[in-house]
Parts: C-alpha cells; sequence; structure tokens
C-alpha cells in the first residue's frame, strides 16, 4: 500500500494476547491427545512428545514475533517474503495461503466444531453428516459476518471466546489433578510400555502435537493495527 496510507491502531495489547490465545487454543488442543497417544502407544512418550512440539513451537513464535516487531506491517509472511525475495515469491505465497491452505484450515475446523455442538444432541449415534456440515457452513458465515462488521466488536468476540476456553481447559485440568491427588495413577504405571519409537510414529504424533500449537503467526496479519507492536 502507499506509504501515506496507514491502518488504524486500535488493537490493544490485551485484545492482541486474547486473539493469539483464542487461536491457539483451537480444536486441535482437545483432538491432538488421542492422535498422539494413538501414535506414541504410551503416556510417558507422549508427554515427551508433547514437551518437543511445545519447545519448537514456541521458539517459531519467538522468531515471528521478532519479526512482527521488526517489521510493524499488517500481511504476515507477505510483508517478509516479500522483504526477502522480491514481489512474486510474496504474491505466490499469498495466494496459496488463499485459495489452499486457510481454507482447508477452516474448513476442517468448523466440521470439528460443529462435531462437538452436535455430539450431545446425538449421544447414541453417530452425528448425521448433513448435520455436521450444516452447522459448520452456518459457523464460517457467521464469522465472517463478525470480523466483516467492525475490528473492535470481532476483537471484543475473540476475548469472550479465548475466555470460555481457557475456563473449559482449567476445567479440565482441574478435574484431572483431582483425580490425580484421590491416588488414580493407574495411566502412569509403567508409562513407557509399548512406546512406539518408529520415525513414523514420531513424525505422525509431532504433526498431531504441531496442530495443537499451530496458530501463533496470525497475530503478524493484524501487526500494523496494534497500538504498539514492539
Amino acid at each position: 500500500m502507499p506509504e501515506n496510507i496507514a491502518l488504524k491502531k486500535h488493537i490493544t495489547l490485551f485484545q492482541g494476547v486474547a486473539i493469539i490465545v483464542g487461536i491457539i487454543i483451537g480444536s486441535g488442543i482437545f483432538v491432538s491427545p488421542v492422535g498422539i497417544l494413538r501414535h506414541t502407544r504410551s503416556v510417558g512418550f507422549a508427554m515427551i512428545m508433547w514437551t518437543v512440539c511445545g519447545v519448537f513451537n514456541m521458539l517459531c513464535a519467538l522468531c515471528y514475533a521478532e519479526l512482527g516487531a521488526s517489521m510493524p506491517q499488517s500481511g504476515g509472511e507477505y510483508v517478509y517474503i516479500r522483504r526477502a525475495f522480491g514481489d512474486f515469491p510474496a504474491f505466490i505465497c499469498l495466494w496459496i495461503n488463499f485459495v489452499l491452505i486457510c481454507p482447508v484450515a477452516i474448513a476442517a475446523l468448523s466440521l470439528i466444531a460443529s462435531l462437538y455442538i452436535l455430539q450431545p444432541i446425538f449421544p447414541d449415534c453417530a452425528v448425521p453428516a448433513l448435520a455436521e456440515r450444516f452447522i459448520a457452513i452456518c459457523l464460517v458465515w457467521l464469522l465472517i459476518a463478525v470480523n466483516s462488521r467492525n475490528v473492535k466488536w470481532a476483537t471484543r468476540v475473540q476475548v469472550v471466546i479465548t475466555a470460555s476456553k481457557l475456563i473449559a481447559l482449567i476445567l479440565i485440568i482441574g478435574l484431572g489433578m483431582w483425580y490425580f491427588a484421590k491416588g488414580e495413577t493407574e495411566a502412569f504405571e509403567d508409562s513407557f510400555a509399548d512406546s512406539e519409537y518408529g520415525a513414523g510414529a514420531i513424525a505422525l504424533s509431532f504433526y498431531s502435537g504441531f496442530w495443537a500449537y499451530s496458530g501463533w503467526s496470525y497475530l503478524n496479519f493484524l501487526t500494523e493495527e496494534l497500538v504498539n507492536p514492539n
């Protein structure tokens, strides 16, 4: 965009944190544990993979945070690829994200969310595929409407959603600690028994863990709208 045109800075630090935390704590955090445990086949090795994935993603997120503070322009990796390699590679990256990566991710997340919504209604049978897809489409259009209406409104909605996710996680963690305090520690006995150390199992479990932590890069698409990116 021209040098004399800039986006309005109205996203505060708290709202920025709520956006990034809300994106990271998505469906992956509730789905990935099953995938990691299925591939590692033991609780102990699964915990190690969670730790490795967490450290790896933290390092990636810190690199992105440094890029966002150094080049406070909205656009995410488009800005960085354009700065490093020129217009054409950045253009290709932008359209791959727009046509392939983002639609696939949104479709997967919306389907998982609709499944969570419908499962309590169909506790004893499979969720109808048509209903699952209909709810997913409605969720996508609802979020499009919220984000198109007003950025401030969207950030407020994101704060509420993030708070609800944190409450759900706190309840799950608290319940686990309560059972642990009661002495129900059978899952940790011989925690590395039957572990699968093959390259394929490690790669698939790492992919599942990476999905759970993904989302740390999306705040950089709004860097120019942050009140103080540094």
